[in-house]
């Protein structure tokens, strides 16, 4: 019978024993059946299906089996008394190509001793094991190990299956600590680091460890409770609420707020100046447009100053140089003398002759004739004094009529033999009882 070479004491983590004088161990003697062949042993200790040691045992020389050969396996002193449960599988060049299995009861501070025997199984490629009567992955958490166990993970975590032994990997955000995948940021048993708890009354909260309780109207921060009403820790803030220029922060227990100082009022979040055309009074838009004037604010309203060269009428600006609000006034100027246009030269109204007429001080005289000759008129609005006297049109009286721009009696009283009663104007002669025109 041919057995694999003896190998130095194999434990892991955990598993051995500290300062004892007599390990509780087990030697495992291996035993390859007829025709079997192999250079390397997985071996695997287990105690009611939970997997307590998985190693490879090599051989001395790639395929050199001698006999008499052993491996001792090293436990805790408190699995004394347990029942071990000892899986074994043969692989030649990596393939598995035998199989075998024992148990044996461990004793306190003693080494006991079992044989497992190699036989041939169905033989599975390198990198699996098999499984009744099937091949499976050594990685496959279906089928971990030569007990072929299924693996499960905890709560957001992935089962694994790590060298025959069933393990696990934790989501993305948490932290494996023993046998859970914790959130290191919020988990109060694991505070920023695996085992590190927060007291009773406290909660983790980023990694820290804060209170989790405080009275009325106060929340935690840094491990302390602070007022819910302060804007320096406003509702479930631990920093202070923004604080805009010309204002002051404010918290109703909920969230921040301003209140604006003096002179200023509260516009989206900051505050505007009561006394600036942008934001007048209460407004939070500009004051409108008028044309022609500078915007300014009492405070209260938007207010308007002409600018220079025009006038208030009404709510609008105007000219001073329009003849329709000339100066400073708010009507148009007076009509003008036939023959003229108004104009205005920004303080007072006035008029320009037309072109073939010429200015007579009142009136436009036709150019050609002096300002001593009164200009045609048959309008009794438009009549003019005799001529050499010419002033502003006005209106005849009663019984007068407008004669080439003179008001004269449409009727008068004249004798060729007495001397009239009313005389008749120059340029008139008395026939019969009535002035006429000299032909």
């Amino acid at each position: 019978m041919r057995c694999l070479p003896v190998v130095a004491v194999v434990a892991l983590a955990g598993l051995a024993s500290c300062g004892s004088s007599s390990p509780t161990a087990a030697r495992v003697f291996f035993d390859l059946g007829e025709g079997v062949a192999i250079d390397q042993v997985r071996l695997e200790a287990a105690v009611a299906g939970v997997t307590l040691l998985s190693t490879d045992v090599p051989a001395v020389a790639r395929g050199e089996i001698r006999p008499g050969q052993d491996v001792v396996v090293l436990f805790e002193d408190r699995l004394a008394g347990l029942t071990i449960d000892l899986l074994a599988a043969g692989r030649l060049a990596g393939a598995e190509v035998a199989r075998g299995q024992s148990s044996v009861t461990l004793r306190g501070g003693r080494t006991v001793s079992t044989f497992v025997t190699l036989a041939q199984s169905v033989g599975c490629p390198a990198g699996q094991h098999q499984c009744t009567d099937a091949c499976y992955p050594d990685d496959d958490p279906g089928h971990c190990g030569l007990s072929c166990l299924t693996c499960s993970g905890p709560t957001h975590g992935q089962a694994t299956c790590v060298t025959g032994a069933c393990s696990f990997s934790c989501d993305q955000g948490y932290t494996r600590c023993g046998i859970e995948c914790v959130d290191l940021k919020s988990d109060s048993r694991n505070c920023n680091a695996c085992a590190r708890s927060c007291q009773p009354n406290q909660l983790c909260q980023a990694g820290e460890c804060v209170l989790n309780s405080c009275p009325t109207g106060q929340h935690a921060c840094g491990g302390t409770c602070v007022s819910s009403l302060d804007p320096a820790t406003c509702g479930s803030r631990c920093d202070p609420c923004p604080i805009p220029p010309h204002g002051s922060a404010t918290c109703d227990g909920t969230g921040c707020g301003i209140a604006c100082s003096s002179g200023y009022h509260v516009c989206s979040g900051s505050c505007a100046s009561s006394t600036s055309p942008a934001s007048c009074g209460t407004r939070c838009t500009p004051c409108p447009t008028v044309p022609n004037s500078d915007a300014s604010c009492n405070g209260t309203s938007c207010t308007y100053a002409c600018t220079t060269g025009y006038h208030a009428c009404g709510s609008t600006c105007v000219s001073n140089l329009d003849p329709a609000t000339c100066g400073d006034s708010c009507s148009p100027c007076p009509a003008p003398p036939d023959h003229a246009v108004v104009t205005c030269d920004g303080t007072n109204c006035g008029y320009s002759c037309q072109a073939g007429y010429h200015d007579c001080g009142g009136w436009c005289q036709v150019n050609g004739q002096g300002c001593d000759v009164c200009p045609p008129c048959v309008d009794p609005q438009k009549c003019y004094p005799a001529a050499g006297i010419c002033f502003t049109p006005g209106y005849c009286s009663g019984n007068d009529e407008c004669v080439s721009g003179v008001c004269q009696s449409n009727v008068c009283a004249c004798s060729m033999l007495t001397p009239p009663l009313v005389g008749c104007r120059p340029f008139e002669e008395c026939l019969f009882v009535y002035c006429m025109a000299q032909q």
